[in-house]
């Protein structure tokens, strides 16, 4: 009885020890998040997109993006790397630039920044900001594939945003597929419609 009873004290130790481990990491991934927003109003408020030049390429903040119909924003990093990924929604720098003619990829983790990306609809508005001005995209589809499906996202000559997360959202390991949505482009709403103009 005794045994049984160190036992369940010992998981009883290590299953709160991870529970605490993963209410500190998600708090610490949210302070860096929160911070990577502000980072980015305050270089808005010091550069407005009127005044300035496309956000040079070495430049690892690059916009902020924004989902109104779950109240939730996340600053836009370069690059797509687990390290980037911690820091906010990745940007694909091999696809065309934000608010551009061509198919942009953001990716974000879904234990992340796209945690509730499935609560997300058809319909509903995502605002992309960057040195260039404001994007607004509408959300037109979504579809669920394997994670080796190579031609999931294809390249585009009207102006799309891509956004791209693990799925499922609850799984536990490295999830077998990948939960993607498409969004068109609506309007650029510092410059009026958006004609191939250049972000990021």
């Amino acid at each position: 009885m005794r045994v049984w009873t160190l036992v369940l004290s010992a998981v009883f130790a290590v299953s709160l020890g991870v529970v605490l481990y993963s209410v500190y990491q998600i708090g610490s991934s949210e302070l860096e998040i929160q911070r990577g927003v502000e980072a980015w109003d305050q270089i808005r408020l010091d550069s407005p997109p009127s005044t300035t030049a496309a956000a040079p390429e070495d430049q690892h903040l690059v916009g902020k993006i924004s989902f109104p119909a779950i109240d939730k924003q996340f600053p836009i990093v370069r690059g797509v790397s687990d390290e980037d990924l911690k820091e906010g929604v990745g940007y694909d720098p091999a696809t065309p630039s934000l608010g551009s003619n061509g198919n942009a990829v953001l990716a974000g983790h879904r234990d992340g920044v796209f945690r509730k990306l499935g609560q997300l609809r058809n319909g509903d508005e995502v605002v992309v900001e960057t040195m260039n001005g404001t994007f607004r995209y509408q959300i037109v589809g979504h579809v669920i594939v394997s994670q080796y499906d190579k031609q999931a996202v294809q390249p585009s000559r009207e102006p799309l945003l891509t956004l791209i997360t693990c799925y499922p959202f609850t799984y536990i390991g490295n999830a077998p597929n990948r939960y993607i949505i498409t969004a068109k482009l609506i309007n650029n709403a510092d410059q009026g419609l958006a004609q191939g103009t250049s972000a990021s």
